[in-house]
């Protein structure tokens, strides 16, 4: 029996459950993303992950949409952030998604990464209109994440009982148990509905978001395994948080995304 393996793991879930409060006040090691003790490698090789569908998907897949959102979206296991994210590309119509705050091709209708319409349109051009007024870019990921997670959080729901997308609660754990296409599908009849399916071409995009990421992951994980970084501790080197960082070893600690993956050489 693995016992040190279990201690670990079960010692790394006991840190990842832990209030933000708690987390502020543990000793934090300074980024540092300059030499490692070995070279690491590894046979996979570096996936091109466009930046913001990156974003995107860590937003989902570690507690950053869950904060945003006060709770009410759900943080995501790889698959269901995948299907999402593979939903936004096709409703942006942007594989990379950095043209996000785009407008609906024909019906002129939908604005946005989720192409807001109808009740919906109103709110969102108010919130893109305040934050082009403060200098702000409506196409970058921070702004479209973040009214993503007021919408569905109710905050810009008309008026009580009249929400705008929360009520549907897809984003609230529904795709946990899901596969990739299942998921994919599920977000787009219960969440999206658009007028026209495209179900095959959200399923695809799903799936290459998804391969992505998991050979990103892979990658990581090798690299970390080869890397020679001292740990004595209670996590285990390349282990991620669910606030999204990585654990670089006990000269090192926990570092953000950036600074872990200079430090492994990803």
């Amino acid at each position: 029996m693995d016992l040190f393996g279990n201690i670990t793991r079960f010692a790394g879930s006991l840190y990842d459950q832990a209030s933000d409060a708690v987390k502020s006040v543990l000793p934090q090691m300074p980024e540092t993303p300059t030499e490692v003790i070995a070279v690491p490698t590894s046979d996979v090789a570096r996936p091109n992950i466009p930046a913001n569908v990156e974003q995107l998907h860590d937003g989902l897949s570690t507690y950053e949409m869950s904060d945003m959102s006060g709770g009410a979206i759900k943080q995501m296991p790889r698959t269901s952030a995948s299907a999402l994210t593979g939903n936004y590309i096709v409703e942006t119509g942007d594989p990379t998604l950095s043209n996000t705050d785009v407008v609906e091709i024909n019906a002129k209708k939908g604005r946005g990464l989720a192409q807001y319409t109808d009740a919906r349109r109103g709110p969102y051009d108010r919130a893109r209109a305040e934050y082009i007024a403060a200098g702000g870019d409506p196409n970058s990921m921070d702004f479209q994440m973040k009214y993503a997670a007021d919408e569905y959080a109710g905050k810009h729901d008309p008026a009580p009982g009249q929400s705008l997308s929360g009520f549907t609660r897809t984003l609230s754990g529904e795709t946990n148990d899901m596969t990739v296409p299942q998921a994919a599908t599920h977000f787009r009849k219960d969440f999206f509905r658009p007028s026209v399916p495209h179900n095959d071409r959200r399923i695809a995009e799903a799936q290459k978001v998804d391969t992505l990421i998991q050979q990103r992951d892979q990658r990581l994980q090798d690299l970390s395994q080869s890397s020679g970084l001292k740990n004595s501790g209670l996590y285990i080197v390349g282990e991620r948080g669910r606030d999204g960082r990585y654990w670089g070893g006990d000269d090192y600690g926990w570092q953000s995304p950036k600074s872990y993956k200079g430090l492994v050489g990803y």
